[in-house]
């Protein structure tokens, strides 16, 4: 019986790697959950982002673009794809950049009582990045 509530009572404190949804929110499998909504929310200004608005101790951000870590508090897996946690104290901000347009979505772990944790899905946030380039140049040439 004690096994059995070890298995349920499963919980990663250092971040969730075993797998990642590209297309949508990445949610840990095998966890009790209560779904609540949030006020967090993704912002992003050219290619970096933050997710801001909230205080939480575990998250999950997924995207198809390749995702990198820029505060300490996060850390990449999935060929990049995915970002997670590093420790489970409280949280109230992630910044990271995404590799090109793209939408990104972000699961929020508040707590856990018990053999529940409470999820929060944050609206996804759409990336668009067009770059401008700029041709300095003599004039039309010769003809």
């Amino acid at each position: 019986m004690a096994s059995l509530v070890l298995a349920l009572a499963v919980g990663y404190p250092n971040g969730w790697t075993l797998d990642c949804n590209q297309n949508g929110w990445t949610e840990p499998a095998g966890m009790n959950r209560i779904v609540e909504p949030t006020f967090a929310t993704v912002t992003c200004k050219e290619l970096t982002c933050t997710l801001h608005n909230a205080t939480f101790r575990g998250f999950i951000i997924s995207s198809t673009a390749q995702l990198s870590p820029v505060t300490q508090n996060a850390q990449p897996f999935s060929n990049n794809h995915c970002l997670t946690h590093t420790g489970n104290s409280d949280k109230s901000n992630v910044t990271f950049t995404v590799s090109e347009s793209t939408t990104v979505w972000a699961v929020l772990v508040s707590r856990n009582v018990g053999l529940v944790h409470t999820f929060h899905r944050v609206p996804a946030a759409v990336v668009q990045f067009t770059s401008v380039v700029h041709i300095i140049g003599a004039g039309p040439g010769k003809p």
